[in-house]
């Protein structure tokens, strides 16, 4: 009987301290709806969407893809003003929340990094002319009613490399977003920064300089039985030698060979200089691909004689040629046979 009547009392106490348990969850939860109905209220003056129009460094940007993973690529700085935007709540301790509107990829260096829309490249923002200030994101207490956006809020663009950078692009004027908001004022939105213009990003390429401006190429001497059934020598070879350093990826090199006697010439026969004194004879170049035509000393791309040899990369790179002399219609004489030829090599 005893067991029975202790098992009772048991549970009467198990119910009375579960009905305090909900009791006291209740409170809580209220004690927290009456908080949120008693937030103070706050009123902006001054436009809140701003377009960044002003970057120091111009709309296009370079980069060097080949620095190691995770270093720092270029920054992009601002300057100039716009209008001041005062914000006011009715009690002390606003508390600021500046982000951008785009997931973290990765930190460098103690910065946040955003995805810049570019594969490889990545960018951490700075802000300042807030009562905060730093780099993203950013949050603050500010200890008094009023606080003020003033000038230009968005101070620098800082990119870093993330990946391989394989190509260039555009970052988007949606990526450059950050918002600033009232966390204990119900979130209000009190900033919305925004590019006016994407900003172009192009890879820095390797730069190319030739080892031997100048050589000579010494055919030796030659009889008329070194000449075959088509009238021609055995080919010497020789190259155009470069070396190419910094930047990343590779270039593509255009060559044309240029009749140093007569800049004129556009065949495939390279006439002698008025020195020489053999006759019926003129001298062939040939490159990777054949026969060259001689064209004339431009720069760019596309011109008369011009081939694309290849792409350079950062080190060595060289240009195959062979030279020949061919046999001209007409009796042949003995003599020195020298002519010469000027290179101009462009890149893209």
């Amino acid at each position: 009987m005893n067991s029975i009547t202790n098992q009772a009392q048991r549970k009467r106490w198990n119910s009375t301290s579960f009905l305090k348990l909900i009791i006291l969850a209740s409170a809580i939860s209220s004690g927290g709806i009456f908080s949120q109905v008693a937030l103070a209220a706050c009123t902006i003056s001054g436009p809140i969407d701003r377009l960044i129009d002003n970057p120091a460094n111009g709309w296009e940007v370079q980069v060097d893809g080949s620095v190691p993973m995770g270093s720092f690529l270029k920054l992009i700085t601002f300057s100039g003003s716009s209008p001041e935007i005062a914000v006011t709540c009715d009690a002390e301790g606003v508390r600021i929340l500046v982000d951008s509107e785009y997931p973290i990829v990765g930190t460098s260096g103690g910065v946040n990094l955003y995805d810049s829309g570019i594969p490889g490249i990545a960018f951490g923002l700075f802000l300042n002319d807030l009562d905060i200030s730093g780099k993203l994101p950013l949050e603050g207490i500010i200890p008094t009613t009023t606080t003020s956006i003033r000038e230009t809020t968005l101070r620098e663009i800082a990119l870093f490399k993330t990946g391989e950078i394989s190509t260039g692009g555009q970052i988007l004027p949606s990526h450059i977003a950050a918002k600033a908001l009232v966390l204990n004022h119900d979130s209000l939105n009190i900033l919305n920064l925004r590019l006016a213009r994407p900003i172009t990003v192009t890879i820095l390429r390797p730069t190319c300089t030739v080892s031997r401006p100048n050589f000579n190429v010494d055919l030796g001497t030659v009889s008329v039985v070194d000449f075959n059934s088509s009238g021609r020598t055995t080919p010497k070879t020789f190259s155009i030698d470069l070396n190419c350093t910094g930047g990343s990826g590779a270039r593509d090199v255009h060559v044309t060979l240029t009749d140093a006697n007569n800049p004129g010439n556009a065949t495939s026969q390279l006439n002698l200089s008025p020195d020489s004194d053999a006759l019926g004879i003129a001298l062939e170049v040939n490159n990777r691909h054949g026969l060259v035509n001689f064209g004339p000393d431009l720069s760019g791309t596309g011109n008369p004689g011009q081939w694309l040899d290849g792409a350079a990369s950062v080190g060595s790179y060289s240009i195959p040629l062979s030279v020949n002399y061919v046999r001209l219609p007409g009796p042949i004489k003995g003599g020195s046979a020298n002519s010469g030829v000027t290179y101009t090599l462009n890149y893209d």
